[in-house]
């Protein structure tokens, strides 16, 4: 959207806005959420495979697509930081985002289950209820940590947190 922008006149604003909510779901979100995923599913994995991805799914579901599930996602999160700048929003706009995304998750994972009697990840199966609401927790608290390992990645990367320039208004609150 924003590179179809850079073609259209008179766009800046909404061209920025647009770059502005990209970074944000890019660094916040999205690239948290790809490493989460490969780092879990690939641990859980490699300790009992059963837990996570059972045999069985292999009849219907070839390498290739888990690989592209549980492993792109992280490959192409860490090639587009490398090949492009982003900006970072601040730690507790990031824990907003991770929570706008997670809680939704959360609701789906535990609804599945209370309206199929199925977990949706097998490992779920063997834990008791407050392991679960402690690995839910785990989850945000990693995908923040990754979030800030990935904002400090990128401070070697490019030389900066290319941290979102401050709003007039919250200049004005800075001065009194």
């Amino acid at each position: 959207m924003a590179h179809f922008l850079d073609i259209v006149p008179g766009c800046q604003k909404v061209k920025e806005k647009v770059y502005k909510l990209s970074d944000f779901i890019f660094t916040a979100i999205a690239t948290p959420m790809a490493l989460m995923v490969t780092l879990v599913f690939w641990s859980i994995y490699l300790i009992d495979r059963e837990l996570i991805f059972p045999k069985v799914i292999d009849l219907v579901m070839p390498p290739w697509i888990n690989h592209s599930i549980h492993t792109m996602n992280t490959l192409l999160a860490l090639g587009d930081m490398y090949l492009v700048s982003h900006k970072y929003p601040s730690w507790t706009h990031a824990a907003g985002g991770l929570l706008c995304y997670l809680i939704p998750y959360a609701f789906c994972l535990f609804g599945t289950y209370w309206q199929t009697g199925i977990w949706l990840y097998p490992f779920l199966s063997k834990l008791t209820w407050t392991m679960r609401i402690v690995a839910a927790l785990l989850t945000f608290v990693g995908a923040l940590l990754v979030f800030g390992l990935t904002k400090l990645v990128s401070y070697f990367m490019w030389g900066s947190y290319s941290a979102a320039p401050v709003s007039k208004k919250s200049q004005k609150h800075k001065r009194k």
